[in-house]
């Protein structure tokens, strides 16, 4: 398992994207060790706190590290997963050509180190974007 290194790519699907070198590797975990914690809101409802706890526990599963669950109440690091509706990003932030009204939808952001899935409408969306993530891998 120290070997397994876990690659996930995400890359904003828009116009300016498109004709816009591929992004580097996110790399979330290498020899068993990650810089990476899994943040939600501090006042994260129960729906969004058991789905960041799944997908610390099938990061963990897939690389042999241990990925902390911690609330946006903590100071923002470069390496974060961020789930849900929290103080790092709003959904008014996410780009126009991104955003969806409808009740489960939900995107995947990367800006530099840090992996964002902003403001969903509902906490099921916050397990769905983790089963994308857990899918990704």
């Amino acid at each position: 398992m120290n070997a397994f290194r876990l690659v996930v790519l995400l890359a904003l699907l828009g116009p300016a994207s498109v004709a816009a070198a591929a992004p580097d590797p996110l790399v979330l975990a290498e020899a068993g060790r990650t810089r990476y914690r899994i943040v939600v809101a501090q006042d994260a409802g129960s729906g969004e706190q058991t789905a960041a706890e799944n997908l610390a526990k099938y990061l963990g599963q897939m690389t042999g590290a241990a990925f902390a669950v911690t609330g946006d109440d903590e100071p923002a690091s470069a390496y974060e997963i961020v789930l849900g509706d929290t103080n790092r990003k709003s959904r008014d932030e996410i780009p126009a050509d991104l955003r969806t009204d409808a009740w489960e939808g939900f995107v995947l952001l990367r800006e530099g180190a840090r992996a964002t899935s902003p403001g969903p409408r509902s906490s099921e969306c916050t397990t769905f974007s983790t089963w994308s993530w857990a899918s990704a891998s």
